[in-house]
C-alpha cells in the first residue's frame, strides 16, 4: 500500500536567507526619512562645490577670448577687420604696412589653447607698454585638422574679441602674406608720456 505525498511547501525567500533572516532588522519610517534627507544634503552639496569650481576657474581665467569657433576662413583668404570710428587713412596706411613693427607675436606649432593664452597676454602687455602695431604670425593652415585655417580663423576671431585690438589686416608679402596679420592696438591713456619716453631714449 503506497503512501501519497504531501505536496512540498512553497519556498520563500525567507527559506533561502534561512536564520540570517532573523538578524535583519526592517527599516523604520524615521530611519528612510533620515536617509532621503541625508542624499538631498548630498546632492546640494555637491551641487555647491560644483558652482564654486566653476566660479573659481573663471576668476582665475580673466581671459575672454572664446574657444568656440563661430565661423572659418580659408588659408588664401585675405583678413580684413575694423572697428567703427577708425579713419580709412589709418586702415590704409596699416594695410599697406605705413606703420613701424612694433612687436611679433608668433603663434605657429603650438596647441590652441597655448595660441590663445600667448596672444591675449602678449597683446595685453605690449598695449600696457604703448605698442601700436604688432605683426601677429597665425600661419596659413591648409593641413590644420579638424578643419583647414584653424589658427588663422580662431586668430580672426580673438582679435575682434580683445578690447584693445581696434584694426587687423593681412600682411605684405614680406611679412608673411597671408600667414600673418597686421593688427593695430589702441592708444593707451597714457601714450603721450610713452612717447616722449621713446624720444627721450633714441636721443641718448
Amino acid at each position: 500500500m503506497s503512501h501519497r505525498q504531501s505536496p512540498p511547501e512553497p519556498f520563500s525567500f525567507a527559506d533561502a536567507l534561512g536564520e540570517e533572516l532573523d538578524e535583519i532588522t526592517p527599516l523604520d519610517d524615521k530611519t528612510t526619512v533620515d536617509l532621503k534627507s541625508q542624499r538631498r544634503d548630498t546632492d546640494l552639496l555637491a551641487k555647491q562645490l560644483k558652482r564654486a569650481s566653476i566660479t573659481q576657474r573663471q576668476e582665475n581665467d580673466a581671459n575672454p577670448l572664446s574657444l568656440s569657433l563661430r565661423s572659418a576662413v580659408k588659408p588664401d583668404d585675405m583678413l580684413s577687420y575694423k572697428k567703427p570710428g577708425i579713419q580709412e587713412g589709418v586702415f590704409k596706411n596699416l594695410r599697406l604696412a605705413k606703420y613701424p613693427l612694433e612687436g611679433v607675436i608668433d603663434l605657429q606649432r603650438i596647441p590652441l589653447e597655448e595660441a590663445r593664452r600667448v596672444l591675449f597676454q602678449k597683446t595685453s602687455d605690449l598695449h600696457q607698454q604703448g605698442v601700436r602695431v604688432v605683426l601677429v604670425k597665425h600661419g596659413r593652415g591648409e593641413l590644420s585638422k579638424p578643419i583647414p585655417a584653424l589658427l588663422k580663423s580662431y586668430v580672426y576671431q580673438w582679435c575682434q574679441e580683445l578690447e584693445w585690438v581696434i584694426a587687423l589686416h593681412s600682411a605684405q608679402r614680406q611679412h608673411g602674406s597671408f600667414s600673418a596679420s597686421y593688427v593695430l592696438l589702441k592708444k593707451h591713456s597714457d601714450q603721450k608720456q610713452m612717447n616722449r619716453e621713446r624720444l627721450f631714449k633714441r636721443g641718448k
